[in-house]
């Protein structure tokens, strides 16, 4: 299928018969309606679509007129929303200028009509989706696997983050399955092959929201040993100097007995700083035992 810029719609004359894509940024509102317009779309749903942004997919369908909001998943795994408009004699695409590339690509590969355009779009982006779940998958891997530094507060707020793109991407894709495959508002507008099609999508759609969910347990077992770890260190530390502030506490107290037997350097050395420590290792020793029955 051809592919065109629609700034430049107003230089053709009437669309071909064989279909065309028209792709055109959001931010060209006037262009999108001169666009829905000339491939048959409808041009006000073209236009309400981008009066507000949206948070969940939706489809539309009047006859071979089909308007759907989806939304592709960025690099740096947010969501996108892409809107597709079908008509008698082409498809407009409304998109982001960075996911231009991979749109032209994915319908310039489309030898059939319109509605088999918006369908390879669909597709393109559920495998879009299937790939920001597996680079999530090993981000998440690797924070699982680091050691927990001196810096584990920010090593926490990072897994935090990841989880809350993880959640809110399930929410997402699971969302597309739902327009894909439970829905019938697209799925009745279509063939017999294009609704195949469209149910392919959907599973996509739905594998990568399943596997969102499993990353995001994963991530949340990572941030209870965060906890764990961290609960242990400060457990250590107060280990460590309770017996040491029980000792300063006792040889702080200027009573008699103290300050007329205990005056030279050997005194000093043994109850100062031997029986301290040794109280020390006692006490760690003891916590270990403890903790390991």
């Amino acid at each position: 299928m051809e592919v065109i810029d629609g700034t430049t719609v107003k230089r053709y004359g009437i669309a071909p018969a064989g279909g065309v894509c028209v792709v055109v940024p959001p931010s060209a509102l006037r262009e999108v309606i001169t666009a829905a317009t000339w491939v048959g779309a409808d041009a006000a749903t073209a236009e309400q679509a981008l009066a507000s942004s949206h948070r969940r997919p939706v489809a539309q369908a009047a006859g071979r007129r089909i308007s759907v909001i989806a939304f592709a998943t960025a690099e740096d795994y947010t969501s996108q929303e892409v809107h597709l408009h079908v008509g008698r004699r082409g498809l407009v695409a409304v998109c982001p200028e960075s996911l231009m590339p991979v749109m032209r690509e994915a319908v310039s590969r489309v030898r059939r009509g319109p509605a088999e355009a918006m369908l390879a779009v669909l597709s393109m982006l559920a495998h879009q989706a299937a790939a920001a779940v597996q680079d999530l998958s090993a981000e998440a891997n690797r924070l699982d696997q680091r050691s927990i530094g001196l810096a584990a507060d920010a090593q926490r707020r990072t897994v935090s983050g990841l989880r809350h793109r993880l959640f809110a991407l399930q929410q997402l894709w699971n969302a597309h399955h739902v327009m894909c495959t439970v829905d019938d508002t697209l799925a009745d507008a279509l063939s017999r092959a294009g609704r195949r099609r469209l149910r392919q999508s959907g599973v996509i759609f739905e594998a990568s929201a399943a596997a969102a969910a499993q990353v995001y347990s994963l991530l949340g077992d990572t941030l209870d040993r965060y906890s764990a770890v961290i609960s242990e260190r400060l457990t250590l530390v107060t280990v460590i100097f309770l017996p040491l502030t029980v000792s300063s506490g006792f040889f702080g107290m200027n009573f008699g007995w103290m300050t007329d037997h205990i005056g030279s350097a050997a005194a000093f050395a043994v109850l100062g700083i031997v029986a301290p420590l040794a109280l020390v290792g006692l006490t760690v020793l003891t916590a270990r035992r403890i903790s390991g029955t």
